[in-house]
């Protein structure tokens, strides 16, 4: 039953205890059913290019397992100890998808291609470059940037549009020293962000070296916009800020500031 569009198996399948061949690669998957360690005669399980997200452990009840096929699926864990429990295992097959395969595949969930992203040789996300003009990002993918840790650099140039978008997700990014957030320079329909203040979250990355944040709806600053100690662009074009704050001086690795205003 490989190649079709099979989002789920159905527990009834631990019934086919004769079964010794099952093929459901190439399918939709994202869950296995516990009862498929009842399959107790099972030789062969072929569950290549799915969309499973850890390693099913009932597998570890099949005994008598020859051929296991998991490889493919966006698993980023380590194997169960179940799985210590073949005995009779021949091949086997398995995913470990580093960080950049993880959040490409979670792009193209939400249908959302042309993204250029790097990892380091640790398989770690260190630069995401999102130059899609025309596609509207949605709040999710910020918060999803959010948990890739070694990020360095982050590019966005998209639509915000829709949502009332907070970048509080930024702040868990310790390494992050460029930023470039683009709702578009001669957008009159400026994106609302929560509270009406360039973000918090942003001002909570303290290694960043360079940020662009253009095309919102924010006009005044919080206090710890003074913690960019580090900064040395900022590049606030087409927002609707009505004057530079005196926190401006706090940052005095700053070598260029620009406030460029379209009407």
């Amino acid at each position: 039953m490989g190649w079709n569009q099979i989002t789920n198996i159905p527990n009834e399948i631990g019934n086919l205890k004769k079964l010794e061949l099952l093929f459901l690669d190439h399918n939709n998957i994202n869950n296995v059913p516990k009862n498929i360690g009842n399959i107790i005669n099972l030789k062969e399980l072929d569950l290549s290019e799915n969309n499973l997200t850890s390693y099913p452990k009932a597998i570890g009840n099949l005994k008598n397992i020859e051929r296991l096929y998991l490889n493919g699926n966006p698993i980023d864990e380590a194997i169960p100890k179940s799985y210590n429990n073949f005995k009779k295992i021949e091949i086997f097959e398995y995913s470990h998808w580093n960080e950049c395969q993880k959040f490409e595949f979670f792009m193209n969930n939400l249908n959302i291609n042309g993204g250029i992203f790097e990892c380091n040789e640790k398989g770690k996300l260190i630069i995401i470059n999102l130059d899609i003009e025309k596609i509207t990002i949605p709040q999710k993918v910020i918060d999803q940037i959010g948990k890739y840790k070694n990020l360095k650099k982050l590019t966005i140039h998209a639509s915000f549009k829709g949502e009332i978008y907070n970048f509080d997700a930024i702040k868990h990014l310790s390494s992050l020293t460029d930023l470039d957030i683009d709702n578009g320079i001669f957008n009159k329909d400026r994106t609302q962000l929560r509270d009406n203040f360039f973000p918090t979250g942003i001002c909570k990355a303290t290694n960043l070296e360079k940020i662009k944040f253009i095309g919102f709806n924010f006009n005044s600053f919080p206090k710890s916009i003074s913690d960019l100690k580090k900064l040395k662009y900022l590049n606030l074009s087409n927002n609707e800020i009505k004057a530079i704050p005196n926190r401006i001086g706090d940052l005095e690795k700053l070598e260029i500031l620009i406030y460029l205003i379209t009407e």
